[in-house]
């Protein structure tokens, strides 16, 4: 008989996600209160923004890449990366999201 590993899902991509490239985290479901380093690519974004619940987590814009390190929190659930593409704009659209989880598959 056949053994089969788990394979991590990748975060579901949302319907701005075009043109972008993702560096780090591949993996879509993230470990309850761990601090995970994001880093991403959105070419024409003006701010990009992880969110989890209520909570706005700016990233940084580093040489065309946005970057940041992440605590996930002690609440399973959503954590969205958003991005604004107008800097005079107040509206944010969603690029990503990932799955907090308590279980430890990987």
């Amino acid at each position: 008989m056949a053994e089969y590993s788990y394979i991590p899902p990748y975060p579901t991509t949302l319907r701005k996600w075009f043109d972008c490239k993702l560096h780090q985290p591949l993996n879509g479901e993230l470990q309850l209160s761990s601090k995970v380093d994001f880093h991403l690519e959105v070419p024409t974004a003006t701010d990009v923004a992880v969110v989890i619940g209520q909570k706005w987590h700016m990233l940084n814009n580093q040489e065309d890449s946005w970057k940041g390190a992440i605590y996930t929190g002690g609440l399973s659930g959503k954590l969205r990366v958003y991005a604004k593409f107008n800097a005079s704009g107040e509206s944010y659209s969603p690029l990503l999201e990932y799955t907090i989880t308590s279980s430890h598959c990987y």
